[in-house]
């Protein structure tokens, strides 16, 4: 990608230093810092120039601190003694400078020293133009990565006639090429050389011959592909960390951890599960009107005749047709249904879905075929229905009287008050 082109920072006075820089480190000799409580270290803090934005311990003992105002950093920089210890209060490298990217094709001919010369004046401390390596040959790019001595990115910058537009520049993420781990370089590493292809400890991917596995996600591919979700995490982690200027651990710590799902997993999850269609015929006697069995196989029923069990998809199990009720014989059909198979009749426990599917199947046929047939006239009441059962024998049959102010020809059969027939589905 090329090097940068820097340009050492000239000695400034503490008024103009002040102007840009909020991140300050405050260290005592011998590391006398880190022997004192948090209570001490505030109330020394604001003696000097008031509470800062906010204070960090590192690692090292030290205190970081992020300034509120120019004023504020002076006073921190202007100090002498702190706790009742010669105090070093240095610049922090990092945090006080901005890096943004200018893609200009007008500057592809000029090179990064000039650049850097002209753009001094507006804060820019370095430069470094983006090359693409094909067939071997570096090629320059309109991309230049620009480094500001501020922690706020200028939106445009001026160069020459042309007013160049500034977007944040998202480094790739820090791959360790010791142990193929993120978020360290290889000059820090502690751990055991591995090799970015295999993820085998003790050798590396120069003369490999195994098949890939990545050492950050275990997925098929190697550790320096762009396609692990490990690489796609910590990119957004340094998008976090530029956009707020945060440290790296502190961005980390604010994307929440995901789990990566292998390409089997997916494929699983996707695959389509089976439903099974039942369809329940009702076969109804109505014993007072003599009406004929009525099955519920019009076009218009279908949809109240067929139910779709989807509770239990991979279940085996059929639940048996209706079958209407006879007077006189009594069967308990409710806990068993029959499945026909190789020509015999072989009982099968009933599921309660399966039940409550039939029950509310017939009772629906029922409902459906007494509001759908035709409607009575005056013969149907004057005729005197047969006794199907011996039940029936006592009870006298039902006569109706027309008197000259009622027409019931022109009435249905909610209008009347027959009684409705008794039908129980088993």
């Amino acid at each position: 990608m090329g090097t940068f082109e820097t340009r050492s920072i000239p000695t400034l006075n503490i008024d103009t230093l002040a102007q840009h820089v909020r991140f300050l480190i405050i260290s005592l000799p011998n590391n006398e810092l880190s022997k004192f409580s948090p209570f001490a270290i505030e109330k020394a803090l604001k003696g000097i120039g008031g509470s800062p934005k906010t204070v960090k311990r590192l690692k090292s003992g030290d205190i970081l601190i992020e300034t509120l105002s120019a004023t504020q950093t002076k006073s921190f920089l202007l100090a002498k003694k702190f706790l009742g210890h010669s105090v070093n209060v240095s610049v922090h490298r990092g945090l006080n400078s901005s890096r943004g990217v200018v893609s200009e094709k007008e500057l592809v001919g000029s090179s990064d020293t000039e650049i850097l010369e002209e753009l001094s004046s507006q804060g820019v401390t370095a430069v470094r133009r983006i090359n693409i390596k094909r067939e071997g040959k570096l090629i320059p790019t309109k991309h230049i990565i620009l480094t500001f001595n501020s922690t706020k990115l200028p939106s445009t910058i001026k160069a020459g006639f042309l007013s160049c537009p500034v977007k944040p520049y998202i480094p790739n993420p820090i791959r360790c090429f010791n142990c193929q781990r993120f978020g360290h370089s290889k000059t820090v590493c502690r751990g055991k050389l591995t090799c970015s292809k295999c993820s085998v400890v003790g050798h590396s991917a120069n003369d490999c011959t195994s098949d890939p596995k990545c050492r950050n996600c275990s997925q098929a591919h190697t550790a320096d592909s762009k396609l692990c979700p490990q690489f796609k995490t910590e990119k957004k982690i340094q998008e976090l960390r530029v956009r707020k200027n945060i440290s790296y651990l502190e961005a980390k710590k604010l994307i929440p951890e995901q789990k990566s799902v292998t390409y089997a997993q997916t494929v699983k999850t996707c695959l389509p599960q089976s439903t099974q269609t039942v369809d329940y015929t009702t076969k109804i006697h109505c014993h007072t009107c003599c009406c004929q069995s009525v099955a519920p196989n019009q076009s218009h029923n279908k949809s109240s005749s067929s139910t779709t069990l989807n509770e239990q998809p991979s279940t085996s199990k059929v639940p048996s047709p209706v079958k209407s009720k006879t007077p006189g014989k009594s069967k308990n059909t409710d806990n068993s249904k029959q499945m026909k198979k190789a020509g015999k009749w072989e009982t099968v426990k009933e599921s309660k879905a399966a039940k409550r599917a039939r029950i509310l199947a017939g009772k629906r046929n029922q409902d459906s075929s007494l509001l759908n047939k035709q409607a009575l006239n005056k013969q149907d009441f004057l005729k005197v229905p047969k006794n199907t059962s011996m039940e029936n024998e006592s009870d006298p049959p039902l006569k109706v009287y027309t008197s000259d102010e009622d027409d019931l020809s022109d009435m249905s059969t909610s209008d009347t008050d027959a009684p409705r027939p008794s039908s129980k589905s088993s």
